[in-house]
């Protein structure tokens, strides 16, 4: 069994404590390995079976960034990887990865007609989508002044590996 997780509860999120089957390649306290989320799960899965990806660490970077109102807050992103480089075997090809699905990185769609609560709902997302996107800029700036890059993976790439 690959993780222990908290069982699903209204309002709840999946979350767990993910367990190494790799332990020398994990970067970090591998008895604090969480996911936030099943997408999460199967992508600790995934770097800890993959042969090509030689290190990797959960929630390790952290970098600061301005919210949507200015203020200097702290982004930890999901995961640290690190991949053998076919072109250059000195060199390991270094990623910074965000885990969220494919509907979150998308600007939310407002329906023509919205009950207050869908209005709620919808304010809640755009605010979401809005403090993502500085996030997401900030992991780009600093991904690329440390000679690593940033992807944000979905579920529809993690659908596409085994």
């Amino acid at each position: 069994m690959a993780s222990a997780a908290r069982p699903n509860m209204p309002g709840k999120y999946y979350q767990g404590y993910y367990r190494l089957q790799n332990p020398d390649k994990y970067l970090g306290n591998p008895q604090e390995i969480i996911f936030r989320s099943s997408y999460e799960k199967r992508f600790c899965f995934y770097a800890d079976l993959n042969p090509k990806i030689l290190k990797w660490g959960s929630e390790i970077s952290t970098i600061p960034y301005k919210d949507p109102y200015g203020k200097t807050r702290r982004y930890h992103i999901d995961f640290y990887i690190e991949l053998a480089n076919i072109d250059n075997p000195d060199y390991n090809k270094r990623l910074l990865i965000e885990v969220k699905p494919l509907h979150e990185t998308q600007i939310p769609k407002k329906l023509k007609k919205l009950t207050p609560q869908q209005m709620l709902n919808y304010k809640y997302a755009l605010t979401m989508y809005q403090k993502n996107l500085c996030k997401w800029d900030a992991a780009k700036k600093y991904a690329s002044s440390h000679g690593m890059e940033f992807l944000i993976v979905t579920e529809q790439h993690l659908n596409s590996i085994k």
